[in-house]
């Protein structure tokens, strides 16, 4: 795979069943006709119930707004504004806003067929992205100076197997990396 550059206005927005918010899907990885991982964002309006992802693992981090709560039957998980929380998909889930709207990113992976992990790129970092691996740079504020081209809010780099440098100087980003154990097709929600 090469780099591909999503450019979030371009991303197809789908509301939720419920109507509490909007998701736009960056790309998704499958596996003999089933999804094997998907990275997305979602524009989160109200509290609300989330939905059931039974047989994957979730890593939500919040990247506009000012967090929220996420209730389950056992616990409350504090997802403040770039802190990613990793839980499993088939937990009964229903979140609290803290202050009003936001954005999230969402990467959600079958653990039988890929990891996943995600982490805020630190400045002058070099990505390597090697073999199987998926390497997602989303752009959460400013500017961020990729190779030939320049990441703003909300846009992403699906990374090939080559090792990018990235200038993160006017930027907060991050890092998206999918270890693949399976033959998974990528497929970007644009191309």
């Amino acid at each position: 795979m090469t780099m591909h550059i999503l450019r979030y206005g371009d991303l197809p927005a789908s509301v939720w069943k419920n109507g509490g918010g909007i998701t736009r899907e960056i790309a998704r990885g499958d596996h003999t006709g089933r999804m094997a991982w998907r990275l997305s964002m979602a524009e989160v309006a109200q509290d609300g119930a989330f939905s059931d992802f039974n047989g994957y693992q979730r890593i939500l981090t919040v990247i506009r707004g000012n967090g929220m709560v996420l209730h389950s039957p056992d616990t409350a998980m504090h997802a403040p504004r770039l802190v990613p929380v990793t839980f499993d998909g088939a937990t009964p889930i229903k979140a609290t806003l803290t202050q009003g709207p936001l954005e999230d990113l969402n990467l959600i992976f079958d653990p039988l067929l890929c990891t996943g992990t995600v982490s805020i790129l630190a400045d002058g970092a070099t990505i390597a992205a090697g073999g199987s691996d998926v390497i997602a740079v989303v752009c959460v504020s400013g500017t961020l100076a990729l190779a030939d081209s320049d990441l703003r809010q909300g846009d992403c780099a699906l990374l090939g197997p080559n090792t990018a440098p990235i200038d993160t100087a006017d930027a907060t980003a991050l890092v998206v990396r999918l270890h693949h154990r399976k033959l998974i097709s990528i497929i970007p929600s644009i191309m």
